[in-house]
């Protein structure tokens, strides 16, 4: 939880009228860590709260995905992922939402016959 902006000037405006730190903690609730902090913030004119900043989920360009998949049909999830500029798990995602199936089929069998064949 982030501490008000009128109550970190408070902590600033108790300071300079000259209150130790620990007076102003037990006054205001807010630990001396935060208010040495502030006054840190303060003198880089940074006062206010510092959250992160939040972005958006990548999206994959589908038209770019789909036109990739059908030149380069068997291409892995790697390559694909990297000749569109995206991660590995983004490009799963999108050829899920797209129903685009990956799977390959094994180009032999393990004993080299089938499956009803019989052995003479």
């Amino acid at each position: 939880m982030a501490y008000s902006l009128d109550m970190r000037q408070r902590a600033l405006d108790l300071l300079e009228e000259g209150k130790s730190k620990t007076e102003i903690s037990r006054m205001l609730g807010a630990s001396r860590t935060s208010i040495l902090r502030w006054e840190k913030r303060a003198l880089r004119g940074e006062l206010a709260a510092i959250y992160p900043k939040k972005r958006g989920g990548f999206r994959v360009d589908d038209e770019k995905l789909k036109a990739y998949v059908a030149l380069n049909p068997d291409a892995y999830q790697a390559e694909i992922a990297e000749a569109i500029r995206a991660k590995e798990n983004t490009v799963c995602r999108a050829l899920k939402r797209l129903k685009i199936s990956r799977k390959k089929r094994h180009r032999s069998t393990e004993n080299g016959t089938n499956k009803g064949e019989t052995i003479i």
